[in-house]
């Protein structure tokens, strides 16, 4: 199959799941200048002698645009940076690629040493403490962040050029953890924490953050995607992407949620209210992202009963009414919500919130609560009534295991973790389910999170499956990475293929709806549509 870098174009002999009701297969569409203009079969879409090239595709499938529906493509220049410690399990290969990491630092010139997406269970029990690097990174100042992006590890000489001494206070739960002599033992829980840290050691320049954000963007169209949710956004973000857009289009659609901090205040809510209606080309703001706690891995998160190790049991926000205050001065200059979430106690604040604020945004999308780990029955059932959108990430469970020794699994005790993730009950009451990743916590590919959500497994690998009963089916799987997801932002443009909508298409070399679940994530892409013109496909470079 070969996609024009025209805005006008058809595709003929294809396997069209148009995600339409009103016509749920096809075999052929055309657009002209971004817009679809005929879906149906191929001797009709012949018949009407489509603009632009016209593609074969030779019995390959067209499914709408999928979209990841929580990512972090920007923020992800500052935190995902040097050694990727992803898939390692043990102290002793964390602290060779550590070792490696650093003699590069050192015949490259530079001082400091950088990591990510450490597995907590890497430690082997250990605490976290900076001085258990030390030695693998040469005493030079350190900077080690977890897979999840809530907490990071640094070394003596890292808190040292920081300043950072264990007084630190935040409006927030964040944390300069200390040891028993009030002294610094390294782990910065919480952005707040650690960003004193990344403030304070060498930046990310522009040129490198606007190449980082144009390559990961790149990359994602190469899976499929032809949007994402960006969930860490600021003004600066904004100024980014209509920098960009002045030499190029950007790869996928972003839609940018503005992510307000405990700390900003009145000001701050009418510097984002003067912003709302903000876009480009390819990217819109117009959402409010919040958190309402943390993880629980490290015992921020916020659960009706404390966690096992007697944690988890504060809101991130250290004054709820004026969490509450925030969100209704938002929604009512009409922007979405979309509040970060993982511990039950956490998601039941939320929707209360969203019940009294009301639950729908200004362009008629519900407020959105994001992650939603553990979820009480009540909650779901307050859910279902509700009708806030659930966005979540299964994908994430990849660092569960069986016999719950796991950090997740052994703090939040059986009965909370049996409670996971619950997708099909969520369907099962109609509450609105769009899937992302959020990046770079997890692999950003589409087909990998589709999966998760069908295997609730790593797929490939076969074993034992998390809460079998609440796998989700082929087509739902391919609904919350497209309709739903599109629904979830409001947008009426996207999320099908049929007449009027936006030529955003993602093409297959097989059916994503009959391909065994384990087989998804090897599915070829062969090409990715936006707007009408290519992404990604086989005539681009």
């Amino acid at each position: 199959m070969r996609i024009s870098s025209l805005r006008d174009g058809a595709i003929v002999n294809a396997n069209v799941h148009t995600m339409d009701p009103a016509r749920p297969v096809a075999e052929a569409v055309a657009w002209r200048d971004g817009r679809i203009t005929l879906v149906g079969t191929s001797a009709e879409v012949l018949a009407s002698r489509p603009a632009g090239p016209l593609v074969d595709a030779h019995g390959g499938t067209v499914t709408p645009g999928l979209i990841d529906s929580h990512t972090h493509p920007i923020w992800g220049a500052e935190l995902a940076r040097g050694v990727d410690l992803g898939g390692l399990t043990s102290f002793r290969a964390v602290s060779a690629a550590l070792r490696a990491e650093a003699d590069a630092t050192v015949r490259k010139g530079e001082h400091w040493v950088f990591a990510w997406n450490l597995d907590y269970a890497a430690l082997e029990g250990r605490p976290i403490r900076g001085v258990d690097f030390a030695d693998a990174v040469h005493a030079m100042p350190a900077v080690v962040m977890f897979h999840d992006l809530h907490t990071c590890v640094a070394t003596d000489a890292a808190l040292a050029h920081a300043g950072i001494d264990g007084s630190e206070t935040f409006a927030d739960e964040s944390v300069v953890v200390v040891d028993a002599d009030g002294r610094p033992t390294g782990e910065l829980r919480e952005p707040s924490a650690y960003n004193l840290l990344l403030r304070a050691c060498p930046q990310v320049t522009r040129s490198q953050l606007r190449d980082h954000t144009t390559r990961v963007l790149r990359d994602f169209a190469r899976t499929g995607l032809t949007g994402g949710v960006v969930m860490d956004g600021s003004l600066d973000t904004l100024d980014l992407l209509a920098e960009i857009e002045t030499t190029e289009d950007l790869p996928v659609r972003l839609d940018v949620a503005l992510w307000h901090e405990p700390g900003r205040g009145d000001d701050g809510v009418e510097e984002f209210v003067a912003r709302r209606t903000d876009r480009g080309r390819r990217w819109r703001t117009g959402i409010i992202k919040l958190f309402l706690d943390g993880v629980v891995e490290t015992g921020t998160a916020w659960l009706y009963e404390p966690d096992t190790c007697g944690h988890s049991h504060r809101s991130y926000w250290t004054d709820r009414e004026r969490f509450a205050d925030v969100v209704s001065r938002y929604a009512a200059a009409g922007f979405q919500i979309a509040t970060h979430a993982i511990g039950d106690r956490a998601v039941g604040e939320v929707v209360e919130t969203y019940r009294k604020v009301g639950v729908l945004a200004a362009n008629g999308a519900p407020h959105r609560i994001e992650h939603i780990e553990t979820l009480t029955d009540a909650d779901l059932s307050r859910m279902g009534r509700l009708g806030a959108t659930a966005s979540m990430q299964p994908l994430q469970m990849q660092w569960r295991r069986h016999d719950r020794s796991d950090k997740w699994s052994s703090r939040l005790g059986p009965e909370r973790a049996s409670r996971a993730y619950r997708t099909r009950d969520m369907l099962d009451l109609g509450i609105p389910l769009a899937l992302g990743s959020d990046w770079p916590v997890a692999p950003f590919d589409p087909r990998v999170g589709m999966a998760w959500a069908r295997l609730r497994r790593p797929p490939g690998l076969g074993g034992a499956v998390f809460e079998p009963h609440q796998v989700l089916r082929p087509a739902e799987a391919l609904h919350a990475y497209t309709t739903a997801a599109a629904k979830a932002l409001g947008d009426t443009s996207r999320g099908r293929v049929a007449e009027g909508m936006a030529a955003d298409l993602t093409c297959f070399g097989g059916d994503p709806l009959r391909v065994p679940a384990d087989e998804l994530p090897e599915l070829p892409v062969l090409a990715t549509i936006v707007d009408g013109g290519y992404s990604f496909g086989e005539e681009r470079p």
